[in-house]
């Protein structure tokens, strides 16, 4: 069984922003594999046989706190943290870019950074995906604002790839992955 975690804020005046991009993309996937959510108590689940048996999550408290959720997760389907992928946005990567990483460190991200403490690893699969930095140097602001327009555009061909990522993760090694998608111009691939 394989656990793909996309991380977010919850409620609605969040949905959009550029932090929720790993909720954009595990929706994406649930949309395309017709698979339902279901609320639980503190994330929404879809199990669905997609490749395999898969469950699509999104914790559904503060993006910073991601790590409690992700740890009750992994307990409770007895998923191991090599069949684990988490989904999220990555500042320090360009509007438009993906990367596969299977380890390292949080980068600065406070809810990767959560999960890693929470589960004592640094060793786990990772897709980030690039919002780029502020101009005035205000992340805060910056990471819970809405795409603009013209990004907009970007951003659901960059969700559609991120998906398509997830999905060759279930049945392709890291290497693979790192090849196909740690590209240029991954949207064109």
């Amino acid at each position: 069984m394989k656990l793909i975690v996309g991380l977010g804020n919850p409620y609605k005046r969040y949905r959009n922003t550029r932090h929720n991009v790993g909720f954009m993309v595990v929706d994406k996937i649930a949309k395309d594999k017709g698979v339902k959510w279901r609320k639980q108590f503190f994330f929404r689940v879809c199990v669905g046989k997609l490749k395999e048996e898969v469950i699509l999550a999104k914790p559904l408290i503060f993006m910073n706190n991601s790590g409690i959720v992700v740890r009750d997760l992994v307990k409770k389907y007895r998923v191991f943290l090599t069949d684990l992928l988490i989904v999220y946005d990555d500042v320090d990567l360009p509007l438009g870019k993906i990367r596969f990483k299977p380890k390292g460190g949080s980068g600065g991200h406070k809810g990767m950074g959560s999960i890693i403490e929470c589960l004592g690893t640094e060793m786990i699969n990772r897709v980030k995906i690039g919002i780029g930095r502020p101009e005035d140097g205000d992340l805060v602001n910056f990471v819970l604002s809405d795409f603009s327009s013209q990004e907009r555009n970007l951003i659901e061909k960059v969700i559609e790839k991120a998906a398509d990522c997830c999905l060759d993760w279930i049945e392709f090694s890291p290497h693979y992955l790192m090849n196909k998608y740690n590209v240029k111009d991954p949207i064109s691939n």
